[in-house]
């Protein structure tokens, strides 16, 4: 099985970055809420039409459920839920110039990183890190993504071991320079066109991640890999 992830709106949203809170003060203009202290959120369905004047423009409009959206990334234990809403927010933030005072992109974000990392979820952190790379936060990307690689690593010694193994071929079929994960382990760099030979692999569920760090795009491979096989995956 061969899936492509990359965050829905991430290729969308392109360079656009979002306004940050700090730059909203800076203009007079309206700046978001924190979370309150005790981890609590306020439910922001009944405002969404506010939410929706200050943010919509002529080049970006939010659905007219935003506020549910919001509310069920918020409310959800699950940082995967936050991404495209976080990211939905922040083109909204971009278009029109302006931050709402009720919730922004970079609070979702703050709020979806920090349940990845309650959670103990690498994947979220890595989701954490391309999701501020694109709001233009590249102190945060690479920061996050460290804090991914170091947590992959500790789970890909511990989650999978194995004595019988089989080799690996990665192929780089993309326009893009890739850093390349097996079963959660730093395997390796590889250019387009290139390919990376692994060898002892552990049998079986076996993931094959790749990350470009220069533009935030990841690929994903998922297969069952026994000890007589010699698998190769190919990332385009």
């Amino acid at each position: 099985m061969y899936v492509r992830v990359v965050l829905a709106l991430l290729l969308v949203v392109g360079c656009l970055s979002a306004v940050s809170a700090e730059e909203a003060a800076e203009e007079g203009r309206a700046v978001r809420r924190t979370v309150e202290s005790s981890g609590t959120v306020e439910l922001v369905v009944e405002q969404a039409a506010d939410i929706i004047a200050a943010l919509n423009s002529a080049e970006f409009s939010l659905p007219a459920n935003i506020g549910e959206l919001i509310d069920a990334a918020r409310t959800s234990a699950d940082s995967a839920d936050t991404w495209d809403v976080a990211l939905m927010l922040g083109m909204a933030e971009s278009a029109s110039g302006n931050v709402s005072d009720i919730v922004s992109s970079a609070q979702l974000i703050e709020e979806g990183t920090e349940k990845a990392r309650r959670n103990g979820d690498s994947g979220g952190l890595l989701m954490a890190a391309m999701a501020n790379q694109y709001a233009g936060n590249e102190a945060a990307y690479d920061a996050l993504l460290a804090e991914y690689e170091a947590a992959v690593t500790d789970e890909g010694a511990t989650t999978k071991r194995s004595y019988y193994t089989f080799d690996l071929t990665v192929r780089n079929r993309s326009a893009h320079d890739m850093k390349v994960y097996v079963d959660g382990n730093y395997r390796g760099y590889i250019h387009p066109g290139w390919e990376l030979y692994v060898r002892d692999v552990g049998i079986g569920w076996t993931t094959v991640e790749g990350l470009c760090p220069q533009c935030g795009e990841y690929w994903y491979d998922e297969f069952y890999g026994d000890s007589w096989d010699n698998w190769t995956t190919t990332f385009w």
